[in-house]
């Protein structure tokens, strides 16, 4: 059993794999074309960037990969220690949804990045629209999990009960134009719970710990 809880402390953390993650690939993917772009520029610009876009698409689809992990971690953690486990598996379908979506839009910047030279303009500004817009299905998943989640952080108090509220207020973020600030806060608010549920999966010890624990939670 000691081999499972070990690997159950290390799931905790893959909520910090998902935000090095998904920086890499925001950071590799830069600016891409805008949803008015034309065809044609489209083309050119997957033309000449092609390999890092691979790369950026890549890391984003394995980061929500790594979500789904975590979700599924914070199941385990709200039912070892409260009883929200209807919340936390809500929690866990609306990033099933999320990474859904995500992982569509990284499909169809993944088709422009292999072969943009045998792409007709219309068709490359098609597939580039849809990757830019695709997003009523990763905003409905993503607005589930943070609801549900932050009423289970609320109700429970497994952690910090202000985690739980920055989560709602994330979720109600997420479905205004403001989403690129809600996903800012999104990646951070992930760390500081993964790092958090891995320090308190941990047997109790250092004094060093009950310090760290003590400032989250402050």
């Amino acid at each position: 059993m000691k081999g499972l809880d070990n690997w159950s402390r290390g799931a905790a953390l893959t909520g910090a794999a998902f935000t090095i993650l998904v920086a890499a690939g925001a950071v590799l993917s830069g600016s891409t074309p805008g949803d008015t772009a034309s065809g044609r520029a489209v083309i050119a610009f997957y033309l000449t960037h092609a390999a890092r876009q691979k790369a950026a698409v890549a890391f984003l689809a394995f980061a929500f990969v790594a979500l789904i992990f975590f979700a599924s971690w914070l199941r385990v953690y709200f039912r070892r220690q409260t009883s929200q486990d209807g919340l936390a598996v809500t929690a866990l379908a609306g990033v099933a949804v999320l990474a859904t979506g995500q992982t569509i839009g990284a499909g169809l910047g993944w088709t422009l990045s292999a072969a943009p030279g045998q792409l007709q303009p219309a068709a490359a500004q098609a597939l580039n629209a849809a990757a830019n817009d695709m997003v009523i299905t990763s905003a409905a998943g993503w607005f589930i999990f943070s609801v549900a989640i932050g009423l289970a952080i609320i109700r429970s108090k497994a952690l910090p009960s202000w985690l739980g509220w920055v989560s709602v207020v994330i979720a109600i973020v997420v479905v205004t134009p403001a989403e690129f600030a809600a996903f800012l806060a999104f990646a951070v608010w992930t760390l500081i719970v993964s790092v958090l549920t891995w320090r308190r999966s941990r047997t109790p010890g250092s004094a060093g710990e009950k310090i760290g624990d003590a400032v989250l939670a402050s």
